[in-house]
């Protein structure tokens, strides 16, 4: 039986390892995944996200639940990715590998897919931070505007207009490299 928010974060704070395990379970890929789109280098999403997790698992006692258990996981992992870009010289520009299997390994359909994905990190790369932030919470993460603007800690209507004016600016940055821009 899974558990619910309300009970994971209560064992959490219980210091149970089980719901340390399923905590882990639930929400490290999102975790590895907001890493990735606002740093775009693999191996360093993967630290990161170690450091978030760990971060969690020390401060749960700090949650308050005035928000969604992820809502506060996304200001920790955001402030450790900020924190880690504001160290690095290259302001964590890196993109991922496209693929460690050679070219004719994949399919023309992978290869394709794997360009696109490259390019819309370059993209989002090139966003100024508040937009790219709404951008990866709001269409990549799935978050409603006011769930996003609530993790940011931002007005909804400044969130609405980030995520406007991020996606006007994914398109754009498509349309220069070659037409992509349909797929947004």
């Amino acid at each position: 039986m899974t558990k619910t928010e309300a009970e994971l974060i209560r064992e959490m704070k219980g210091g149970e390892p089980q719901a340390f395990n399923e905590f882990a379970r639930r929400y490290g890929s999102r975790i590895y995944d907001v890493h990735c789109w606002l740093c775009g280098d693999a191996t360093t999403a993967e630290d990161l996200a170690q450091e978030t997790v760990v971060a969690v698992f020390r401060g749960i006692g700090k949650f308050r639940g005035g928000s969604s258990l992820y809502t506060w996981v996304y200001r920790i992992a955001r402030r450790i990715a900020y924190r880690h870009m504001s160290r690095d010289v290259h302001d964590c520009v890196r993109l991922d590998e496209v693929n460690e299997l050679e070219a004719t390994e994949l399919t023309e359909r992978q290869a394709d897919a794997s360009i696109l994905r490259d390019r819309i990190r370059e993209a989002l790369q090139a966003l100024p931070r508040g937009q790219r932030e709404s951008v990866v919470l709001h269409c990549l993460q799935g978050l409603s505007h006011s769930e996003t603007a609530k993790a940011l800690g931002r007005p909804l209507g400044t969130v609405k207009w980030q995520i406007a004016q991020g996606m006007h600016g994914l398109r754009e940055s498509l349309k220069q490299v070659g037409g992509e821009a349909d797929e947004l």
